[in-house]
């Protein structure tokens, strides 16, 4: 695993003051939901999209995955970064945040959210209450975790990409708080065809982050596989 810096981390004051130029130049900041600027989070999104932008090659006409979508903050970038040919899917199981995913969608005619949870195989699960704001997760040793759950229907991005007919899938972001191996695991018979570029956010199980793991399950397929920040890899 390499370990390098893609692109200046630009702080979240500037961020702010530059806000207003920042909607001229990227069309999809103006397409967020007005709530999610509320709070730093939204800055540190922002830069985020703003590196993606830089990094993958997503074009007009890619079928790309949102995993983790919480509100659908992902969706407008990936909306336009797509095109009208293209198509965004989504997958968030939290009932909350899957509301306002699938409101911001009813907006496109390219993107479809799913209130389905990825995992390695399908399967009936308990989604997990954390005491820490959008950390809901569907395994256990999580950090925070209260004995209150939700049931959701999980399912494998194989099993997914039949089920929706998906041809070729370009990229997949995955943030889900833990079960970034489990996705991964059921997501082997997609990287053996399309081998998709992947962004993940890596958490901590059982007081170990899941970085390595997951790092060397892509290698295992001759991904080259970057440490972007202290959580988060890209897999070309």
């Amino acid at each position: 695993m390499k370990n390098k810096p893609i692109s200046p981390n630009y702080p979240i004051e500037l961020l702010a003051r530059r806000y207003d130029s920042l909607k001229e130049k990227y069309t999809w900041i103006r397409e967020l939901p007005e709530v999610s600027f509320s709070h730093f989070r939204c800055y540190n999104y922002i830069n985020k999209m703003i590196w993606i932008d830089n990094e993958f090659d997503i074009q007009e006409g890619d079928t790309v995955i949102d995993g983790g979508s919480f509100n659908g903050m992902n969706l407008p970038f990936l909306s336009q970064k797509v095109g009208d040919s293209g198509q965004v899917i989504a997958f968030e199981c939290d009932p909350f945040s899957y509301a306002g995913a699938f409101k911001l969608s009813l907006d496109y005619n390219n993107i479809k959210v799913f209130p389905i949870a990825l995992w390695s195989k399908e399967d009936i699960l308990k989604f997990y209450i954390n005491t820490t704001i959008s950390a809901n997760t569907l395994m256990r040793d999580r950090p925070n975790i209260t004995d209150k759950y939700y049931t959701v229907i999980g399912k494998s991005i194989d099993e997914l990409s039949e089920i929706i007919g998906l041809d070729k899938i370009k990229f997949i972001k995955l943030n889900i708080e833990g079960a970034e191996l489990e996705a991964l695991k059921g997501c082997v018979n997609i990287i053996k065809r399309d081998k998709p570029q992947f962004l993940i956010h890596t958490h901590e199980l059982n007081g170990k982050l899941l970085m390595e793991d997951v790092s060397k399950f892509l290698e295992d397929f001759d991904y080259e596989v970057t440490q972007w920040t202290k959580t988060i890899i890209i897999a070309k």
